[in-house]
């Protein structure tokens, strides 16, 4: 499936599997965008289109994503645990 990563005045297209979170990936981008107005003093960035840019904001995506899933997975282990040692004791 194609999925568009709207950062600021760019648009990248980008292949993803069907099974992708797109919910999540827009929960990204959203926040990516709002962190560089931030850093602008709340005004849109000027990016250039480069490839070196792409790969930049394709590798922090990945990174960010990356790091939720982590979390998630982190919390999932510590619930199942903490579940067993209910059942332990």
């Amino acid at each position: 499936m194609l999925y568009t990563i709207a950062i600021q005045n760019l648009r990248l297209q980008v292949s993803v599997p069907d099974s992708t979170d797109t919910a999540a990936l827009d929960k990204v981008v959203r926040e990516f965008n709002d962190h560089l107005m931030t850093f602008n003093g709340g005004r849109s960035v000027e990016l250039f289109e480069s490839k070196e840019v792409k790969l930049l904001i394709f590798t922090l995506i990945s990174f960010i994503l990356g790091m939720q899933k982590k979390q998630e997975q982190t919390h999932e282990t510590a619930a199942a645990l903490a579940k067993e040692n209910e059942k332990v004791n």
